[in-house]
């Protein structure tokens, strides 16, 4: 079928029109995007420049960082090593509860429980239309921010 379409087309003269201006927009598109790549490659060739000469100007301290970067990574350490000793006693916690997981993770149950509680929760309507769940899953099932620490998930 494409065959007829084609001869069609090409008979009325209407195929070596739509193929010219396809062949203009695609070279008006790829010229639009070079533009495009060449000023943000530009760009990106003046920020490593600008950084390179940074770099230079700073005195040598034998390999030594910046206060402000040391400052930067040890308070990011200290935030993990947080999180990750609360994460281990939350764990710790649970695994003496001996809770059945095989229970706890039943697919009729969760999905009884979630749909009760979406059908329970209000419609609020400040500052736009939106709806809280109040405990979406069950009790059992409780996670941890990574980001906070914190024992429940904001959605």
């Amino acid at each position: 079928m494409p065959g007829v379409l084609q001869r069609l087309l090409t008979r009325s003269g209407i195929l070596p029109v739509l193929r010219a201006r396809w062949r203009e927009d695609l070279a008006a598109a790829s010229s639009k995007l070079e533009k495009r790549i060449d000023k943000s490659f530009d760009a990106l060739a003046r920020d490593i420049e600008r950084l390179r000469s940074e770099l230079a100007q700073r005195p040598s301290s034998n390999g030594a960082a910046a206060p402000a970067d040391v400052a930067e990574r040890i308070s990011r350490l200290d935030r993990d090593i947080r999180m990750l000793r609360d994460t281990m006693a939350l764990d710790i916690e649970d695994r003496r509860r001996d809770t059945d997981r095989a229970a706890l993770f039943q697919l009729s149950t969760v999905a009884d429980h979630v749909q009760r509680a979406i059908a329970g929760a209000p419609i609020e309507t400040d500052p736009s239309v939106h709806i809280v769940i109040d405990d979406l899953l069950p009790a059992g099932l409780t996670f941890v921010s990574a980001s906070t620490g914190q024992g429940a998930w904001f959605w």
